[in-house]
């Protein structure tokens, strides 16, 4: 007779080696595959996060560089309209020359904007003497007025526009800013740059354009969306009107909170962030030089630390997971084929040779 209970000793005793084995190696192959993944996202959001610290360190040259003007000093100094109209123009020079720039102020001891040009669209425009406002509420006019003259000051991301009104189509809006004196040395107020991060929203974009599962997204330190407008799922949110990051993913913005970078896999999805740590590229812009005996200013940037975030759904790692399974699986199969079809002959072999001896 055939031996069956040999057969499926054999069998079985491979089969649970060989699938175990399998079991063990798709998730192997899983676990680096997912730190694949945490790697090319994690180089994807320091990327993005080179945009952002390269327009801060641009405006902030060139603020300071504006604030040493002559332009700017006579504005500080004569209470007469030709003056302020020469600032006017040198301001209006340079909003065309950065299109990133939706406005240039100068906005004087009391809060009160004395020169503003206005970014809409291509246009660039002065605002007349009767449409400039108070300020002196402001949380930017507050923190840069306290600075000492020569320092920088740096906000937080957010979404106003150009009357601190939210705009869409100006995105997220960084303020840079530093105090100013006149020849006398008495403080006249600030000279404030906004600066819409067009580079790094574009980048955003087209990240996610190219990116077949993960969405990347940019909130700031108070867990409003930033995401420009058109990005997939996420839509910015406004401040104290949409449920912001937050109320929406609170397990993984309680673990945000608590670390730099950092990723994890939850109900929700998988998460990796990455806080933007500009100080460094920040104050790369100005190289001490030893020589000239130039120093590097004082930045106060605290309040600048947005989140950089790749999201990817959970069912992307289960699809991931089963892709992987199904090939090792398949392979494991084709293994035990060959094995139970070459046992097969191998036992009728055997058997044809006792029966043969028999006759």
């Amino acid at each position: 007779r055939f031996p069956v209970r040999k057969f499926l000793t054999l069998c079985i005793a491979l089969a649970v080696v060989i699938y175990g084995a399998a079991f063990a190696f798709a998730d192997m192959r899983f676990k680096e595959q997912l730190a694949q993944i945490i790697l090319m996202d994690r180089i994807q959001l320091r990327q993005l996060g080179s945009y952002v610290a390269g327009d801060v360190s641009t405006s902030l040259v060139q603020l300071q560089a504006l604030a040493g003007e002559a332009v700017v000093t006579r504005a500080m100094d004569s209470p007469y309209p030709g003056a302020l109209q020469a600032l006017q123009s040198e301001l209006i020079t340079m909003a065309r020359r950065n299109p990133v720039y939706q406005q240039i102020r100068w906005i004087d001891e009391d809060g009160t904007e004395r020169v503003r040009v206005t970014r809409d669209g291509h246009s660039v425009t002065a605002a007349d003497t009767g449409q400039l406002q108070k300020k002196s509420s402001r949380y930017y006019f507050k923190s840069a007025k306290s600075l000492s003259i020569g320092e920088l000051y740096v906000s937080h991301l957010d979404l106003s526009g150009g009357n601190d009104s939210v705009e869409r189509a100006a995105g997220p809006t960084l303020r840079v800013a530093t105090p100013l004196q006149d020849s006398y040395r008495r403080r006249r107020g600030i000279l404030i740059l906004d600066v819409a991060m067009r580079h790094m929203t574009e980048a955003l974009r087209s990240a996610n354009e190219i990116s077949e599962f993960t969405e990347y997204s940019l909130i700031n330190e108070q867990g409003h969306w930033l995401t420009a407008p058109g990005q997939r799922s996420q839509t910015a949110s406004q401040p104290g009107r949409d449920a912001g990051f937050p109320e929406q993913h609170p397990a993984v913005w309680e673990r945000m909170s608590a670390s730099y970078a950092g990723d994890a896999k939850l109900d929700d999805g998988f998460w990796i962030w990455d806080k933007l740590e500009t100080a460094a590229a920040v104050r790369s812009a100005f190289p001490a030089d030893s020589d000239s005996g130039t120093e590097t200013p004082n930045i106060n940037s605290s309040a600048f630390s947005p989140m950089l975030v790749a999201h990817q759904p959970p069912g992307a790692l289960v699809e991931l997971r089963h892709d992987i399974l199904m090939m090792v699986m398949l392979g494991a199969s084709l293994f035990m084929g060959v094995y139970v079809w070459g046992l097969l002959f191998l036992l009728g072999g055997q058997l044809r040779e006792k029966r043969a001896d028999l006759d």
